[in-house]
């Protein structure tokens, strides 16, 4: 059925069938090779009918030679009925410019896939390729540096004045000399749930490991400044006063390469396919004959960007109308 409409399809496209937004009258083309049923004298091809049945035996989860008969039957009844609609649509002249645009994004991918993706298929990249291209590029698979810390928060208020600020961050310091007193992380932990104002405070102030990115810059200067071990000074941030307690610390790493190994050579693979796709697009190009109307190429530009003013003018003004209702 597909087969159908792309020879169509590139039928029209020769004869200059295409007149935009009419409809399209297109003689069904002949087919070749063996023929498995007729439908008003239009071959079913035996290459359609297995092509229809290992989609099919796919879609089961089958092989194609453990099909039952009924299912045979329902594949060969399926082409049989597409290849009867499509006459009728052809006697009604219901393919359009619209139909044709769609089928041409398919014929692109057939064609790509018949000429470029088949001969991928190989190209599966030895493990020593995998690995020259890790070493080459592995700052792209670094993990960056982390600490685990505990926090205790003491949050300003949205209108907070800079004396209820002052008054905020001497409670922290007040609480500060608590903590170092005794500096000990379950002492710390113990605080932070009891005074903590953070989203932290029922894990006892735990932020987990996180890298420098991940809270703000006037935060993680603080944290990643901090030895593990050791407890902050009060310091603040927009959020509030805070004193944090670094409990570990996770130098600069790199996932090892077992781990990225199949996102490498997925990677490679597509490479390598656009590579296949340009180069076999370049070979077609050097042998067609392509001529361009500059002066339409601008005037379609100029009528283009009219049109995207004209609807912007229309969305302004609908816009005010609704703001003055």
């Amino acid at each position: 059925m597909f087969r159908n409409l792309a020879a169509a399809y590139c039928l029209a496209l020769l004869i200059g069938a295409c007149s935009s937004g009419a409809s399209i009258s297109i003689p069904i083309p002949k087919k070749s090779g063996k023929v498995v049923a007729q439908v008003n004298g239009q071959p079913i091809t035996a290459d359609e009918f297995r092509f229809s049945l290992d989609r099919r035996a796919r879609i089961l989860g089958k092989k194609v030679d453990s099909l039952t008969a009924e299912e045979q039957q329902f594949v060969l009844n399926e082409l049989i009925e597409q290849e009867l609609l499509f006459q009728q649509a052809l006697q009604e002249n219901l393919v359009t410019d619209e139909m044709l645009r769609y089928l041409r994004a398919r014929l692109t991918r057939e064609i790509i896939k018949k000429h470029v993706d088949d001969r991928m298929e190989d190209k599966n990249f030895s493990d020593d390729v995998v690995a020259d291209y890790y070493e080459v590029n592995k700052n792209n698979y670094e993990i960056p540096e982390q600490i685990r810390a505990r926090q205790i928060l003491y949050k300003f208020s949205p209108d907070a004045s800079d004396g209820e600020k002052k008054q905020i961050c001497d409670k922290a310091r007040g609480l500060l000399k608590t903590v170092r007193a005794k500096p000990s992380e379950e002492v710390f932990a113990e605080n932070a749930r009891k005074f903590s104002q953070d989203f932290s405070a029922p894990r006892s102030g735990d932020l987990g490991y996180f890298p420098r990115n991940r809270w703000t810059k006037e935060f993680s200067d603080v944290a990643f400044a901090v030895p593990v071990g050791k407890i902050s000074d009060v310091f603040e941030t927009n959020r509030g006063c805070h004193i944090v307690m670094v409990t570990d610390r996770k130098p600069v790493s790199y996932q090892p390469l077992k781990q990225v190994a199949s996102g490498i050579r997925g990677h490679l693979q597509l490479e390598a396919r656009q590579k296949a796709e340009k180069a076999y697009v370049a070979s077609i190009r050097n042998h067609a004959t392509i001529t361009t109307e500059v002066g339409l190429i601008k005037a379609s530009v100029a009528e283009g960007n009219a049109a995207g003013r004209s609807s912007d003018q229309k969305t302004d003004e609908t816009t005010e109308s609704a703001e003055q209702e």
